[in-house]
């Protein structure tokens, strides 16, 4: 009988020291020779509560969702009670997709007195099982601001000629002078994302509004309205869109502009916290002043950017250029065909956890190949009319507290043009109050 005693107590300890080195396998990271003993250990010894649930870790860590399941089941049926196996329970099911057994052991698990950080983790994994549920996301934002425009109609303090047949060079005084106003402006948008679970269709669609008036100069007043639908395609690192939409623009206070849009849009995510984007955009201008019925025209826009994490993730660097070829449908206007070709860089950083920079530039070079200058300081005829515009922008924005935000804007643009007429730079400074939802 002693000896029986002696030979059991030899066994106990065997598998005890073996369960400890296995035990210690999982604590070192080494999860695949973990799971290895502690299968050994488990044939010999299905009763052991502790082998069954390192040996559910274990399976976890390597992805084997369903022998996890499986492990703290058991580890179940021996403790009933064993509230960090209901934990894991839960975790292995959440993993596994099954959402709805993954709730019920969550639930459970809080019917429990539990530390705050285990019960505010419990909670985080209950709000992603209902946010994985939604079929629809809503999003959007609304916001006000005042500002000032040092040159609200792009006007110019030179004096302006023309060069006439038969006369030369006729001086008519400055004809387009610059006129500062001070600024109000309304912006608001709302975003709506369909999503039906099957990881690669989905449908997007975006509202836009912003209003924009000059005490001083009410007829520079400017309401811009824009809406866009269309489906989304993944594909591995790839996203697809073909974006549907309208614009209607209201210049001092009359329907100004009507412009209906077709697109296409591709995103690649690339390594290293890279995307690059391509989008293509077909729009018809239709002008809905009578008057200016011979100003329709139909604009086909190339556009390519690339974004990038700055060195340790401190920022996003984006860099693009874009192409677009404005063309007249009919008439004789001379000023409305034009090439249009843009580069742009910017940069953003958060300075503190309320503190963020962003900061931009970009040139843009438009040539009217129909229209010739109506005013040369050389008083020569040009056959087309070339503007070279050079734009640059800082903003600092504040976070006031979740989902409202206070941001300054400061932007200077020059546009240099072979037409003196269009010559002119501007300052615009504005400040504005955001609330996001």
């Amino acid at each position: 009988m002693r000896i029986f005693l002696i030979v059991a107590v030899l066994l106990s300890f065997s598998v005890l020291q073996a369960k400890q080195q296995a035990i210690g396998l999982f604590s070192s990271g080494q999860y695949e020779a973990a799971h290895e003993r502690l299968q050994k250990l488990f044939v010999k010894n299905m009763a052991d509560a502790e082998i069954s649930f390192y040996l559910g870790r274990a399976a976890f860590e390597l992805g084997q969702y369903d022998r996890a399941i499986a492990a703290f089941e058991r580890v179940l049926i021996l403790e009933p009670n064993n509230l960090r196996a209901r934990l894991e329970l839960g975790r292995s099911y959440y993993a596994a997709g099954m959402l709805s057994e993954a709730e019920a052991q969550f639930k459970r698990v809080l019917q429990n007195p539990l530390p705050a950080q285990v019960r505010d983790n419990v909670l985080r994994y209950l709000a992603q099982i209902e946010q994985g549920r939604r079929k629809h996301f809503y999003s959007g934002s609304i916001g006000a601001g005042l500002g000032h425009d040092s040159n609200v109609k792009n006007g110019n303090s030179a004096p302006t000629s023309v060069l006439v047949d038969g006369f030369g060079t006729v001086d008519l005084g400055n004809i387009n002078p610059e006129e500062a106003s001070s600024l109000w402006q309304l912006f608001g948008g709302f975003s709506h994302r369909y999503d039906p679970k099957n990881d690669r269709f989905q449908w997007q669609s975006n509202a836009q509004l912003f209003m924009q008036g000059y005490p001083d100069a009410d007829d520079a007043d400017v309401r811009l309205f824009s809406v866009s639908t269309g489906p989304l395609f993944n594909r591995g690192a790839w996203a697809f869109s073909l974006p549907l939409g309208v614009e209607h623009l209201n210049y001092a206070g009359e329907n100004y502009l009507l412009s209906p849009s077709i697109g296409v849009r591709a995103d690649h995510a690339m390594a290293a916290g890279r995307m690059m984007s391509y989008e293509y955009r077909l729009q018809k201008k239709q002008n809905q002043i009578s008057a200016n019925e011979d100003r329709d025209a139909t604009a086909h826009t190339l556009s390519v950017n690339h974004q990038r994490l700055a060195q340790e993730g401190k920022g996003v660097l984006s860099v693009g250029g874009s192409l677009a070829l404005n063309r007249k449908d009919s008439g004789d206007q001379r000023d409305v065909s034009s090439d249009a070709l843009q580069l742009r860089a910017g940069y953003f950083t958060r300075l503190s956890s309320r503190l963020t920079l962003n900061l931009g530039g970009a040139i843009k070079q438009t040539t009217y190949p129909d229209k010739p200058p109506k005013v040369s300081d050389a008083a020569l005829p040009f056959h087309e009319r070339k503007d070279t515009a050079l734009s640059l922008n800082a903003a600092l924005g504040w976070q006031l507290k979740e989902q409202l935000f206070v941001q300054g804007n400061l932007g200077w643009i020059d546009n240099d043009s072979n037409d003196a007429f269009y010559d002119y730079d501007k300052q615009v400074l504005n400040l504005n109050l955001l609330r996001t939802f």
